[in-house]
């Protein structure tokens, strides 16, 4: 896929929320597996705050066929990182397809990492196409 075809999948131009637009077309057929993802996490954040995020630049969403992902550049004092911070729909596409997609992004923001949040269940697909545990993070809910 060349970047261009890229450009076209990803929905990042502050008007994806319009009514009728092709992006907001494609968030409401994506949605679903966002909300998925947000339900298996520790509840950091909202459907609608991903939604203002989108809205406000600050995460890229990126569709499938059968999957969708949410991602963000983060420039850390040493590394520029691309995190794929929530993903839902299809495992196989997401790993097969969405994956790869998300790399040439890397690429084109000049990243020089890519970095995937989830679940201890996502360990080994994500081994197997490259991925290594890099730290494990903990939470303690406080009353």
């Amino acid at each position: 896929m060349s970047l261009h075809e890229i450009h076209d999948h990803v929905v990042t131009d502050d008007d994806w929320q319009d009514l009728g637009t092709p992006q907001q077309r494609e968030w409401a057929r994506c949605r679903h597996w966002i909300e998925e993802a947000l339900r298996a996490s520790p509840g950091v954040e909202t459907i609608e705050d991903v939604e203002d995020r989108l809205t406000n630049l600050k995460y890229i969403f990126i569709p499938g066929e059968n999957c969708a992902a949410i991602c963000e550049v983060v420039q850390f004092t040493a590394r520029k990182i691309f995190f794929i911070t929530h993903g839902g729909g299809d495992l196989e596409e997401l790993l097969t397809k969405m994956e790869p997609v998300c790399v040439k992004l890397a690429k084109l923001f000049d990243c020089d990492g890519v970095i995937g949040l989830g679940r201890l269940g996502w360990k080994k697909p994500c081994e197997k196409i490259g991925y290594k545990l890099a730290y494990i993070a903990m939470i303690k809910d406080l009353e």
